[in-house]
Parts: C-alpha cells; sequence; structure tokens
C-alpha cells in the first residue's frame, strides 16, 4: 500500500482518489511541490490535470476516476485549466464511435456525450444560482428586457408617411417600403393574429441593446416605432395580422438586410457574413437568450423540437435523429447578410428553467442540469444551423459532391473556423485560444465534411445507392465502427431517391439518426467545455490566463520530454 506524504492528507480523504493514486504509481512517483500548484488552491485538481499530461500512463477508466468526486463548481475549474493547456484533451478518452444503426429506431452509439452528462449530474449547485449568473451586467439588461410587460397604451404613432411611396418587396408579414423622394427604405412589420405586442417591444429594446454592444458585430437595423395605427397603411397581405387592433413595427434597412446568408453568391463575402453571425449567436446564448436560429423539427412539428443533444436526455423522444424537411426551414434563417437577424427572437434561459415546454417537452425529466442543458443544446444548435445554411448554399449553387477532395478540404476548413467563431462568441476569448483548444479536439475535420455532404447529395453520386446496396462507403467513418442498415420498414425511404417527407428531402431515416458523428462529435464536446468556461468565469471561480498560454504549452511540452 502507498504512503501519502503528510502534506496530502487533508486533500486525499476520498476512497477514490487514494485508489486512483495507487493504481497510477508512475503518477504519483512524479508529483512534487509544482505539480501540486498547477491549480493554485486544487491540490487534487493539480493532481488530475497532471495526470492528463501523461495518456500513456492512464488506463482507459482513468477519466471517469479522475472525475467521480468532483463538485460542480471543481468541474467547472478543471474544464476551464484544460480549456487553457488544450494539449491535455490527448489524455480524455471520450472520442470515439461503435455503432451506427441506420434504420426505423435505430441511433449512433459512442461515448462523446459522457462529459456533458456528467456536467448534468454533478451535485452542488441549484438551477436558481446558475440562472442568477445571467443577471450581471448586459445580461441582466437582456433579462429585464424579458420581464417587461407592455401595454397598448404605451404605443405611439409612426412618423413615416405611408401614404406616399412604393412597396419594395413583401416577405411574408414585413413589407419594404420607400417614401417618395427618399432614398431611405423602411421594414414594416405587422403583429400576426395571437401574437402579444410584447415581442414586438422586446425585439426593437434587444436591437437597442446589441446596437449599444461593442462585441456585436453584426449590422442591426435603425428601430424607428411600434404604433398602433388606427387603420392599416397597406391593403393586401399574405398572411393573416391582426386588423381589429393592428400593431406595426418599423426599422430603416437596406435591402440588402434581407438577402438571406445562403444566398449569398460570393464565397469571401458569405464568409465573412457567416462569422458574424456565428459570433454574435454565441454572444446571444451567453447572456442568456435562446435563439431559435431557424426551426428544426423531428417528426411532428407541432410538439417535436429537434434537439441536438438528445444524449444528455434519458430516453429522449420528442428529438434528434433524424431532420424532417430541413431546407425548407433554412429559407428564412436568423441570419443574412449583414450577420444575425432578429435578435429578439426565442425565450430567456430563466423562463424555460420555469417552464420547460417553451422548448422541449422532454425537459421535465432532468431533475438537475437545465441550465447545462439549455446551453449546450443552444450551442449544438447553432453549428448544426450552420452546418444546414452551408448545405443549403451548395445545394442552391449545384456544387455539392461529397467525392471532389478539393471542395471536402474546402467545407472542412469552413466548419472548423465556424465553430471557432460560435466558441469565441459564446466564451468571449481570443479566436487563437478558441482555435488552440479546437486544434486538439479529436474531430476528423475532413471526414466531417464529407459526412454532411454525403446524407444531403442524393443524385447518382450520393447515398441512396449505398444504402440500396445495404453498404456504407470506404472512410466516410472510421474503420473500427461498425454499420447497420435496414431500410425495409422505413417510412420516408425510397429506393434511388432517398429520404423524404412528401416530396421535400429529410436527412436520415425516420426515427432513426443523423448520421453526422464526426458533426455530434464536435458539438458535444465544445458545448460542454464551453458551458464550463463560461459559467465559471461569471462566477470568477477561475482566471483564464490568455497571456501565458504559449509559454504553458510550451512548458507542458518540455515537462513531458523530460519523464519520456
Amino acid at each position: 500500500m502507498i504512503k501519502f506524504p503528510s502534506r496530502w492528507e487533508l486533500d486525499l480523504q476520498s476512497p477514490s482518489q487514494r485508489a486512483f493514486l495507487a493504481a497510477h504509481p508512475a503518477i504519483f512517483n512524479r508529483l512534487d511541490d509544482a505539480a501540486l500548484k498547477q491549480i493554485p488552491h486544487h491540490p487534487w485538481l493539480s493532481v488530475l490535470v497532471y495526470a492528463l499530461e501523461f495518456p500513456e500512463t492512464l488506463d482507459k477508466k482513468a477519466w471517469n476516476m479522475l472525475y467521480a468526486d468532483l463538485s460542480l463548481k471543481e468541474t467547472h475549474c478543471i474544464l476551464c485549466y484544460i480549456f487553457e493547456h488544450p494539449e491535455l484533451i490527448q489524455g480524455m478518452d471520450l472520442g470515439s464511435a461503435d455503432t451506427l444503426s441506420i434504420q426505423p429506431w435505430g441511433g449512433a452509439f459512442h461515448n462523446f456525450h459522457q462529459l456533458g452528462m456528467d456536467l448534468m449530474k454533478k451535485e452542488g449547485e441549484f438551477e436558481e444560482n446558475l440562472v442568477m449568473n445571467f443577471s450581471k451586467g448586459m445580461a441582466r439588461k437582456v433579462k429585464k428586457v424579458y420581464e417587461t410587460e407592455t401595454d397598448w397604451r404605451d404605443l405611439k404613432s409612426t412618423s413615416v408617411d405611408f401614404t406616399k411611396g412604393k412597396i419594395i418587396k413583401v416577405l411574408g408579414r414585413t413589407v419594404l417600403f420607400q417614401p417618395n423622394d427618399s432614398d431611405k427604405i423602411f421594414a414594416c412589420k405587422f403583429l400576426r393574429t395571437g401574437e402579444s405586442i410584447s415581442e414586438f417591444c422586446r425585439e426593437k429594446a434587444m436591437i437597442e441593446i446589441f446596437r449599444e454592444c461593442s462585441r456585436f458585430k453584426s449590422r442591426l437595423p435603425t428601430p424607428i416605432s411600434i404604433s398602433n395605427p388606427k387603420s392599416l397603411p397597406f391593403e393586401e397581405f399574405p398572411v393573416d395580422v391582426e386588423k381589429d387592433q393592428p400593431a406595426l413595427y418599423v426599422q430603416q434597412v437596406e435591402e440588402h438586410y434581407y438577402h438571406y446568408l445562403h444566398q449569398i453568391k460570393d464565397d469571401s463575402t458569405w464568409n465573412e457574413a457567416r462569422k458574424k453571425f456565428l459570433f454574435d449567436s454565441g454572444l446571444q446564448l451567453s447572456l442568456g437568450q435562446l435563439p431559435p436560429f431557424v426551426e428544426l423539427f423531428h417528426n411532428e412539428e407541432s410538439v417535436r423540437k429537434y434537439q441536438p443533444l438528445a444524449n444528455l436526455i434519458p430516453n429522449i423522444n420528442r428529438g434528434a435523429g433524424r431532420l424532417e424537411t430541413p431546407f425548407l426551414k433554412t429559407q428564412y434563417p436568423n441570419a443574412g447578410a449583414w450577420g444575425a437577424r432578429d435578435v429578439g427572437d426565442g425565450p430567456h434561459l430563466s423562463e424555460v428553467v420555469k417552464n420547460p415546454t417553451l422548448e422541449s417537452f422532454d425537459l421535465f425529466k432532468l431533475k438537475k442540469g437545465k441550465v447545462h442543458y439549455l446551453l449546450m443544446n443552444g450551442l449544438a444548435k447553432l453549428m448544426l444551423v450552420d452546418s444546414l445554411l452551408l448545405l443549403h448554399r451548395l445545394r442552391l449553387q449545384e456544387r455539392l459532391d461529397w467525392k471532389d477532395p478539393s471542395l471536402v478540404q474546402t467545407v472542412a476548413g469552413w466548419l472548423k473556423e465556424g465553430q471557432i467563431e460560435a466558441l469565441c462568441g459564446f466564451t468571449q476569448k481570443s479566436l487563437d485560444m478558441c482555435r488552440a483548444f479546437i486544434d486538439q479536439l479529436p474531430i476528423d475535420w475532413d471526414r466531417q465534411a464529407k459526412q454532411i455532404m454525403f446524407w444531403v447529395q442524393d443524385d447518382e453520386k450520393g447515398y441512396p445507392q449505398y444504402l440500396d446496396a445495404g453498404k456504407l462507403p470506404e472512410g466516410l467513418y472510421d474503420s473500427k465502427m461498425s454499420s447497420v442498415i435496414d431500410l425495409k420498414k422505413a417510412q420516408n425511404y425510397s429506393q434511388g431517391v432517398g429520404f423524404l417527407s412528401g416530396s421535400d428531402a429529410d436527412i436520415g431515416c425516420y426515427n432513426g439518426p443523423l448520421g453526422w458523428i464526426e458533426s455530434e462529435k464536435s458539438w458535444y464536446w465544445i458545448s460542454a467545455f464551453a458551458v464550463g468556461v463560461h459559467i465559471c468565469q461569471s462566477k470568477d471561480v477561475y482566471s483564464i490566463n490568455e497571456k501565458n498560454l504559449c509559454e504553458s504549452q510550451k512548458k507542458l511540452k518540455l515537462r513531458r520530454l523530460s519523464f519520456s
């Protein structure tokens, strides 16, 4: 039996901690005072991150042993440290998938969701305490907007004269109007039947908040007024608007504002707008707002919102799996030529914690961990929507070809840079720091690009020919992963055609998996670390020093060499 030094007596009371060191004498023998101070005032956490520096000495269950007795606060702390020292990720055995079952009630079986699952199981913090993190600074302003109700009597008359001018375009319930002898364009949005006037007021207030935020990169329209006119200024509408008590939200815009992200033809212009959308959407999430980006559904639109991180909710049956007609949903995203759009859309985190049905019918199954789940899932949705908009654009341009090596490399680069931007916006860490972290993730970006293109390409080069033959192409997945294909009872599959609902394309088999293994891996990993870093820094538990990032990485490599 190992006799522990006296300086450890107060720190190693847990049997699992002592058992870990006893099982890993090579690590224990290397420990010194410097190693115990890697995370100040946290000797045991210092031992854990020190152990991760030597992955060759850890057994397969070591990470679970390391993780077993950490409080939620300690977990956030260690995630922050690993985020700062991303080389430690190679010591974490959480990047493998075993089986992909492409059939009704099939799924993807993997272990990379375990980190997020453990985060949600931790004791030591009540949901209310975590929600309080979103009541400081700018987050407090955002939360206050959601708590404010507006009365009809508070509305003012609009200053725009709609009797003299022309209608440029009608987009849903929005009319683009240009007065005579003016170069100004106004977007006039009308309240739909059944909507609350508070939703308009919230959107206007949120735009005003983000227009004043120096971190927000997207260009936003200029709010003019929300009015309650006695009569509607336009005669015909393609949607049902409130005619008895109409409300009109007027903004000054440019016509280019209604040019959606996937409609931009030039790659460079599109990528710049996309980066702004991803960064600013991540920022919105970090402030407690849960933007919809686009409305994605699984099977039944009326009750089943799509939840990418379904594995974090045991026995979830109203999310994940295949995506129903996603390219119908991505026609009008909250992403355009200016970056993020409609910044007032979506509920607030505190609202959903109290009323889970706002986001999903299955959240009630979570006795704890709702805040972690909502933030992680929101970030995953952002990365999913980015991939869908990218694919939508390639489809429109008829460039989709998963077998083209040059295109695969280009798409892989776009995916990686996009996820770096989303992480950057959410954590508010530097681009270099976020890139250093993502560079160390066990993600095959070329394979991720191939997978997302393969499962939407339904021409003669695409997935139907392979599924009809009962096999998947070599190299699409890790060679160690097995697959099962059985589509005899699949409701949405037609031989030679692919997955459809009506005449519109689905991604994946009805009640089956999406098949984007590499994408899901990055969603789980990035979102788990991002939420840990965000909550930790908002609580001032542990301050990450970005200036020491390069020095600490060099030191880590030298230490490994000295023990080799």
